[in-house]
């Protein structure tokens, strides 16, 4: 039997900082691309 986890919330800064990270990388692999989430009607979740 596994033990779950402990949840770590994520803040705006957190988000912020990785796309700033990431960015980079994502360009020069799709370049020209966006990213639009789509929310859940909860806004808990997006896809």
């Amino acid at each position: 039997m596994t033990v779950p986890a402990e949840r770590i919330t994520l803040t705006d800064t957190d988000y912020a900082g990785v796309e700033q990270m990431l960015a980079p990388y994502r360009d020069r692999l799709l370049p020209q691309a966006a990213v639009v989430p789509h929310w859940s009607d909860d806004g808990a979740r997006f896809w």
